[in-house]
């Protein structure tokens, strides 16, 4: 007889009646018999059962173990093939936290693999659950993640076991790379023909030529990697493109690269006035926190009814940089020629005193998917119609003569030949009332962007420390009614400025905090002398 340990082959013996023979059940068969003893009698056992797992890599495309993706007229070499495609194995184990790798596959040029030994033991696989996973699809392919197969326990009749050699086959239907190249009108989107193109791969190899049509052009198979897709005639009618790349990712099946051509016809900037918005002049008004320019654009040659936008950005030129602060405009034209218009408000914080350019960039939208692509760009730094310029005013208070104060006031970053008025008034520094009737005025026409002016200024009988509140204005004359127009540009008043405080010396009556009275008839008059001697410049949008 044969001794078995029924442990190792998980055995069961069944008690029988008196004098019967016992029956035994090892690894799920019970047609074993043995003699009831200490030691029993093998009278038949099972083979072993081993495992085989055959994978066979198709073209999901077309359901066959043929490679797409083959040289061609257009195509300069092969792309797709079925070998080099790496699988790994792994035997689902619910012992463990982590399930263990058991192999991996590598498909030759039919697109086959195998595998029937354990690489942990070296023996044969047994039966059981086990996943593969493609973790390196072979050129052209996307990679597939989705293999799942159980191996093992395979019965006749849910009891017996068929054979004990048992062979898996595992097809891995995988999708090449299906690159779609479009060619179209930034105008309408749509596809346009006649253009030869090329697809060039890292190393500068050209892999794909071929001539536009009116659908997009399909590269099968094209392997991962990275491109570049250049124009090397563009349709009659259009500008050669710029190069655009692109990258095929191993798990991308469809990868879709558009390039746009612009028509040679499609227009442009034509001109640019930058203005401030309180002012219509190139100098810009800073009394108030936040400053506005009115940018106003001037375009030619645009399709109507193309959908446009204008991206504006203010260059500092005091400072040689952009700012950041944009502004944006979407504009849809009637007709090839006009005008729009692009407004930045932006707080002045320590913009005083600077020279602003505005910097303006044409888009135009495609009626498809509205991808904005570059028409024009209008970005020069010394271009006086794109320049606004914003003031700055400081002061120092003087002393007394005769019965007024001196206040000399430091003008920076006006436009010369234009004409300007200063007007400066005391306040008590006390409680910051006026004092009243202490207002003067100055109107000039400097000659550089820089410099002083002086004001006299009446303290009258007030006593104490009095501080000079200063405010600079434009002065233009209204064509059509010709009046005399005033519109603030700078202001400086602080209470706490040493250098416009005047200490005023006892007087028999103290001034009242009456508010200001309006300009005087005298000064308005000769104000308008002024302006019409002036050379102010006019600007016509």
């Amino acid at each position: 007889g044969l001794g078995i340990d029924p442990v190792t082959y998980m055995g069961k013996v069944e008690r029988p009646s008196a004098g019967a023979a016992a029956k035994a059940t090892i690894n799920g068969s019970d047609d074993l018999y043995v003699n009831y003893t200490d030691k029993f009698e093998l009278l038949n056992i099972e083979p072993e059962q081993s495992i085989k797992l055959n994978i066979h890599k198709k073209d999901a495309d077309t359901g066959n173990a043929v490679a797409q993706g083959q040289e061609s007229d257009e195509r300069k070499a092969d792309f797709g093939s079925l070998e080099g495609a790496v699988y790994e194995v792994y035997m689902n184990d619910p012992s463990v936290s982590k399930d263990p790798k058991v192999g991996e596959m590598t498909t030759d040029s039919e697109g086959k693999a195998s595998l029937d030994t354990d690489a942990r033991t070296g023996k044969a696989l047994m039966p059981g659950t086990y996943y593969i996973e493609e973790v390196r699809p072979s050129a052209g392919y996307a990679k597939d993640n989705k293999a799942e197969k159980e191996i093992g326990n395979k019965y006749e009749d849910g009891r017996h076991i068929v054979n004990a050699r048992v062979e898996y086959n595992v097809d891995s239907m995988e999708a090449p790379h299906h690159t779609l190249i479009h060619k179209t009108d930034i105008t309408t989107g749509n596809e346009i023909q006649g253009a030869k193109l090329q697809v060039i791969d890292s190393e500068g190899t050209v892999v794909e030529e071929w001539i536009s049509q009116e659908k997009p052009h399909d590269i099968v198979a094209l392997p991962d990697g990275k491109y570049t897709l250049r124009e090397i005639t563009a349709p009659y009618g259009y500008e050669v493109a710029e190069d655009v790349e692109f990258e095929v990712k191993e798990d991308t099946v469809k990868c879709e690269v558009t390039m746009q051509d612009k028509p040679e016809d499609l227009g442009g900037i034509a001109g640019t006035t930058a203005l401030g918005a309180d002012t219509l002049s190139h100098i810009v008004s800073s009394a108030d926190e936040n400053i506005s320019i009115t940018d106003t654009v001037r375009y030619e040659g645009l399709i109507p009814g193309g959908n446009y936008m204008i991206e504006g950005e203010l260059y500092d030129k005091t400072e040689g940089r952009l700012t950041g602060i944009k502004s944006t405009a979407e504009f849809v034209p009637k007709q090839t020629d006009g005008y729009t218009e692009v407004v930045f408000t932006f707080e002045k914080t320590e913009m005083t005193g600077h020279t602003m350019v505005a910097y303006e960039n044409l888009y135009i939208k495609n009626n498809i998917d509205n991808k904005t692509v570059l028409v024009d760009k209008h970005n020069n730094p010394d271009d006086e119609d794109q320049t606004v310029y914003i003031p700055e005013i400081s002061t120092r208070v003087g002393s007394k003569n005769g019965d007024t104060v001196t206040d000399t006031v430091t003008y920076k970053n006006l436009i010369p030949g234009m004409t300007y008025a200063v007007r400066g008034y005391f306040v008590r520094k006390k409680d910051g009332t006026v004092v009243s009737d202490s207002d003067g005025w100055t109107a000039f026409t400097p000659t550089e962007s820089s410099g002083e002016v002086d004001v006299e200024l009446a303290p009258g009988s007030a006593k104490g420390d009095l501080v000079a509140f200063e405010s600079l204005y434009l002065v233009t004359e209204d064509e059509e009614t010709e009046s005399i127009k005033e519109v603030l540009i700078c202001e400086h008043k602080d209470l706490k400025s040493k250098a416009q405080t005047y200490t005023a010396g006892t007087g028999p009556k103290t001034g009242d905090s009456r508010e200001l009275l309006p300009y005087a008839a005298l000064f308005t008059a000769a104000l308008a002398a002024l302006v019409t001697t002036a050379v102010c410049r006019k600007y016509i949008r």
